[in-house]
């Protein structure tokens, strides 16, 4: 509405045009660029992007101004690959069947089979 103010979290506010972009902003922004190539974002995903835009350009600040800048570069890593959906490992569907029955095997109690001929085998 005309005459009101817009607030916006710091870092989040839009880019205003001729602000020169970081060589870390533009490297981010090249890296969401590709992940949307892939597949279009979703709305969370949309929100990650900008969180990962404000990171790059806290990042460059903090390096300018000497700042430890690690706890953001891990957060920034991290939220990247979330936004590309990058997985922590293979889930056990992926494993081959016989792998999948070994493991199985493995987590089930130890059974003892009784001696043939023999009904009255203790079984564990």
């Amino acid at each position: 509405m005309p005459g009101e103010t817009v607030s916006y979290l710091p870092g989040m506010e839009p880019v205003r045009p001729g602000l020169v972009e970081s060589d870390e902003e533009k490297a981010v922004i090249a890296a969401i660029a590709q992940i949307e190539e892939a597949k279009p974002l979703t709305g969370a995903q949309i929100a990650l992007k900008s969180m990962c835009i404000a990171l790059a350009r806290n990042i460059s600040a903090g390096n300018a101004k000497g700042r430890a800048i690690a706890n953001e570069v891990a957060t920034l890593a991290a939220t990247l690959a979330t936004l590309e959906g990058v997985d922590d490992g293979p889930s056990a569907d992926d494993l081959p069947p016989e792998v999948r029955n070994l493991l199985n095997a493995l987590s089930s109690a130890p059974r003892i089979d009784p001696a043939p001929g023999r009904d009255d085998a203790p079984q564990l």
